[in-house]
């Protein structure tokens, strides 16, 4: 017959390896890619704008949240989002909307900067005329801005 001690244990491990096995899917590594640390909002129009903003890496959302960001009405022209996450290297996809507008997004997917740690910035550009708000996405390797390494270059939080 069946030792139950010798069943209890091989159940324990299997079901161990089993957990493993799933917990490795949330791990997934990248060859390619890069690291995100900080994620800059600015607005340089004259007008308030709300920029809502997602970033996803692996298809888990790292960030998801909209910002007010002001003119000199008291509320910010700029804010650092809190980089909370960790930097592990792969794709990540940024996804934005600004005042309910259009909704750009733009995959960083490892070509050109492989590997590298980026402080990344959308800014909301001026605009004339009542013409809509455009939005750049810009980035430049934290290791070359002053102050800043990859986890997380300045950890002042603005909100």
């Amino acid at each position: 017959m069946f030792d139950t001690d010798q069943l209890t244990r091989r159940r324990a491990i299997a079901l161990g390896a089993g957990a493993l096995a799933v917990g490795g899917f949330a791990w997934q590594s990248y060859d390619r890619g890069v690291r995100i640390g900080d994620l800059v909002l600015h607005n340089r129009d004259d007008r308030p704008h709300t920029l809502s903003v997602r970033l996803e890496r692996g298809g888990s959302i790292l960030h998801d949240g909209t910002h007010q960001l002001g003119v000199d009405d008291g509320t910010p022209r700029t804010k650092l989002v809190q980089t909370d996450w960790d930097v592990r290297l792969a794709p990540h996809t940024f996804t934005w909307q600004v005042d309910d507008g259009l909704t750009e997004s733009f995959t960083y997917d490892g070509s050109g900067e492989s590997e590298q740690c980026l402080s990344t910035e959308l800014v909301v550009e001026e605009t004339t005329d009542g013409d809509p708000p455009n939005v750049l996405l810009s980035s430049n390797p934290a290791s070359k801005l002053e102050g800043q390494d990859c986890q997380g270059a300045t950890k002042e939080a603005t909100e």
